[in-house]
């Protein structure tokens, strides 16, 4: 996401937490087959919009996102924030 691609994926486990409000998202079902083919048909639309200006807009948008998001400093900054507030618990 950070990079431009384009997610397509089910929205199983903390995956659209992840990747909302920007991927595109398959609802799972537990018939393999069943998954497979509603893969496939959001991934195949997913290919075929991928040029649109509308997508071409939208990825531009998720990439700056994440990229605030998820950086390093953000990241960092987050973790040295948790690790202080449970210094302070135990103490």
């Amino acid at each position: 996401m950070a990079s431009g691609c384009e997610v397509v994926t089910t929205n199983l486990g903390a995956l659209y937490e992840t990747c909302a409000p920007f991927g595109t998202f398959v609802n799972f079902n537990r018939n393999l087959a069943n998954l497979e083919k509603d893969f496939s048909i959001t991934l195949e639309n997913s290919i075929k919009n991928f040029w649109s200006d509308a997508n071409q807009k939208k990825i531009d948008l998720q990439r700056k996102a994440t990229n605030i998001a998820y950086s390093w400093k953000t990241r960092s900054e987050e973790w040295l924030n948790f690790f202080n507030k449970a210094r302070q618990i135990k103490n």
